[in-house]
């Protein structure tokens, strides 16, 4: 959920008290042990410097995906970082072979198995990131662009569940600017990741679109309100799948009476959920995805969907996990 101060202005005199006040809000406890993802970029170092103030209970953790010869050197320049200001710092690699394709999802997935794995090893329930407003409104326009619904363009929610660990996002509130002005005034160096520029990820395209946004008088800042109505939208679903999951889920089984009584719309958002649930991927299924499987279900036809078998029996559908050799 997004709080109703958009427009926070995180300035080096204040900054501390503003962060305090967003781990407050978000029911972090000093006494809770943190991990910290530091890539070394201009936004985790803020985080390390804005955390530090904050609690001594921490440790960072620095990902070397090593898909660039000088990965590894600037790793060791966070752990650097870290030892001068006396915080615990980890470096996790990513071995093994690397995609050829879809290379920041699957380095994404890399970076955040490592992380879990080492806070689970470590006891650690929360894992705060880096993650700001910029790269708020460009996850929207992105999630536009590939036709996401209203529960796609929610973004990023501040707190996220992942089995025990708690990802946690405090700089939604606060902008890139915001977070380099804080790192100058403290003479704090940083990281500059050459795959920021490169026009091959769709990211940067957004990002260098969304920079001429002002050039044609576009009010970025209002984005935020439509993701904060998105955000209200997907609780009130989230509600309403609860409600329906306890009414036509049984086990494996869908119940087909009580789950044709509820709007249609609804049909299909619980279908995309128990999908997302029960699955290991990292995204919900496509919006094609799920409106097969809706008609296919509507029509009475068995069919496959999300990497599960729905069998359409006579009052329900038995949900089987699909099993490709």
């Amino acid at each position: 959920m997004i709080k109703k101060e958009f427009f926070v202005t995180l300035k080096h005199n204040n900054a501390e008290v503003l962060f305090e006040k967003q781990l407050d809000d978000l029911g972090i406890f000093r006494c809770a042990p943190l991990a910290l993802a530091v890539s070394g970029g201009a936004d985790s170092m803020a985080l390390l410097h804005l955390t530090k103030s904050f609690t001594k209970n921490l440790v960072a953790i620095t990902v070397d995906h090593a898909l660039r010869p000088e990965s590894r050197s600037e790793a060791e320049k966070v752990a650097q970082w870290c030892h001068h200001i006396d915080i615990e710092h980890h470096i996790l690699t990513w071995y093994g072979e690397k995609p050829e394709t879809r290379i920041q999802r699957e380095a994404r997935r890399a970076r955040y198995d490592l992380m879990t794995a080492f806070c689970q090893e470590r006891g650690i329930s929360h894992l705060l990131t880096a993650h700001h407003k910029d790269d708020q409104i460009e996850t929207f326009f992105l999630r536009l662009l590939k036709g996401s619904g209203l529960r796609g363009l929610a973004c990023m929610a501040p707190i996220k569940k992942m089995g025990e660990l708690h990802l946690i996002r405090p700089f939604l509130n606060f902008s890139k600017k915001d977070l380099v002005d804080y790192l100058n005034a403290k003479n704090q160096a940083f990281v500059e990741d050459p795959s920021n520029d490169n026009l091959d990820f769709g990211r940067v395209r957004v990002r260098q679109w969304l920079a001429q946004a002002s050039h044609y008088k576009i009010e970025l800042n209002e984005v935020l309100h439509t993701i904060k109505q998105a955000q209200d939208f997907r609780e009130f679903m989230n509600e309403q799948i609860s409600c329906l999951k306890k009414e036509c889920l049984e086990e494996n089984k869908l119940l087909l009476i009580p789950f044709y009584k509820a709007p249609p719309y609804l049909q299909k958002e619980f279908l995309r959920n128990y999908i997302a649930e029960h699955s290991n991927k990292d995204f919900p299924p496509r919006f094609e995805t799920i409106e097969n499987l809706h008609t296919a279900l509507v029509k009475g036809r068995s069919t496959t969907a999300g990497g599960f078998i729905w069998r359409v029996k006579k009052d329900c559908v038995v949900i089987e996990k699909e099993v490709r050799l």
